[in-house]
């Protein structure tokens, strides 16, 4: 990937993330809403000890449908979202491809060859010849409806119910019971704590209250709410990634390709990206065909997923890529560069800064791999990545052992996780010897 694909791969990640962002907002009044009678069915279980658990257990069919006109609120902002966002989508598998420089034709000069009042004269590759990929409105609906996945269920299997005449009506959706079990869960585990009914139902979502009373509701702290609205963050951006792809692939298979083109992988080089994914950053192959049959399937490979497959020039040196470093305070950081937001990895909050990657001797690395990057963070940020806590600090102490002790860091991180392409996960390792 050269410097301008670079700068276009950055530009589209945060528009994507955008749109992921607008999908969960979009629908979060009708989970609001929701939610919120809900609770009143949760303030009627019974006190007494011996019926609360069978009296919710009789609920759960009232929860689902409650749930309903969220689950239809999401289903229609994923569609209209993904379909508003195909011709920007579009344009970027466009633009990447004309980024890329067209390899050379063999000769005397080995340059092409191209007329000039006349003469011929020599000039370095030139773009790749494009057209115009319109991508039409029922194109786009097909996308959405039938072939966005996300987990390996299409959308539709996910927020329709299936009909099965051996079930009592209504079945309910894959959606609907994934946040039916988010609710129980909580709702149980009060129940089985013996805790006041009131103080149950306030696990469900934060009410925000002012002088006047009630105003409305927060849904985060940990809620029922909070974490309804976190699987659908992980769905929405799921399906857009997924989306994307398709849409890219649209473009890039209507338009001629050189057959010296590598596709490469792409990876987020920050700490949430997971073992399955790491490893495969920067790696190329000669086609998406032979991507899928290598990794297990094209990205996004599993829930939350972010990478990408980018056609790129093999002859082309890469760009210097920058990462994201994560500290506890903001004095972890690297000093001067600094975001004002946080960012979640795994669940906890981290200040974070944009790190140009470099290796240990403190020179920028061209077209970097994973490995590289944990090697120009904090040991905050690898810890992170290497699961955190006491086992994740090990493992980071051990990928930087390999690389002091002279090893690629790719091949270093390579040895850190086991199984195949594409689904591997970190190697099982005694803890490090206490010092004396």
């Amino acid at each position: 990937m050269n410097e301008e694909q670079l700068k276009l791969f950055i530009r589209h990640a945060f528009a994507l993330e955008r749109t992921a962002g607008r999908i969960v907002d979009e629908s979060s009044p009708a989970l609001a809403r929701a939610m919120v009678r809900i609770r009143e069915l949760v303030r009627s279980i019974p006190k007494e000890n011996l019926m609360r658990e069978a009296g919710w257990r009789k609920m759960l069919g009232q929860v689902a449908a409650e749930l309903k006109p969220y689950n239809d609120a999401l289903a229609a902002s994923v569609v209209r979202q993904l379909q508003a966002e195909a011709p920007e989508m579009a344009k970027y598998a466009e633009e990447m491809l004309q980024a890329v420089k067209s390899p050379t034709v063999p000769g005397p000069s080995g340059r092409i060859q191209v007329p000039s009042g006349g003469a011929m004269v020599d000039v370095p590759g030139l773009p790749l010849p494009m057209q115009t990929v319109a991508l039409p409105q029922s194109v786009s609906s097909v996308l959405a409806l039938n072939d966005t996945r996300v987990g390996g269920k299409r959308l539709a299997e996910l927020f329709e119910a299936s009909i099965d005449p051996l079930k009592p009506a209504p079945n309910i959706t894959p959606w609907i019971k994934a946040n039916v079990k988010t609710i129980d869960r909580v709702v149980k585990t009060g129940i089985l704590q013996g805790a006041e009914t009131s103080e149950i139902a306030n696990k469900l979502f934060t009410e925000i209250t002012t002088g006047g009373g009630p105003s409305g509701i927060r849904m985060d702290g940990g809620t029922a709410a909070d974490k309804i609205r976190k699987q659908a963050r992980a769905l929405a951006r799921t399906a857009v990634q997924d989306y994307n792809r398709q849409v890219n692939e649209q473009v890039w298979d209507a338009n001629p390709l050189s057959d010296g083109l590598m596709w490469e992988w792409t990876s987020a080089l920050d700490s949430r990206t997971c073992p399955r994914c790491a490893p495969l950053d920067s790696e190329t192959k000669s086609s998406r065909k032979e991507w899928a049959s290598y990794a297990g399937g094209l990205p996004p490979l599993h829930v939350n997923c972010r990478c990408s497959i980018l056609p790129m020039d093999p002859d082309d040196p890469g760009a210097v890529r920058t990462g994201t470093m994560i500290a506890k305070r903001e004095a972890g950081l690297t000093k001067g560069v600094k975001y004002k937001s946080k960012v979640y990895v795994k669940g906890e909050k981290f200040y974070r800064s944009t790190i140009v990657v470099k290796d240990t001797a403190g020179k920028a690395v061209r077209n970097p791999t994973y490995g590289d990057f944990l090697v120009s963070v904090n040991e905050t940020s690898r810890a992170e990545f290497f699961g955190g806590g006491e086992q994740g600090r090990n493992r980071a102490s051990r990928f930087m052992v390999r690389v002091r002790n002279g090893e690629n860091p790719e091949v270093a991180l390579s040895k850190m996780v086991t199984g195949p392409p594409g689904r591997t996960t970190f190697v099982s390792e005694p803890p490090l010897p206490s010092p004396r």
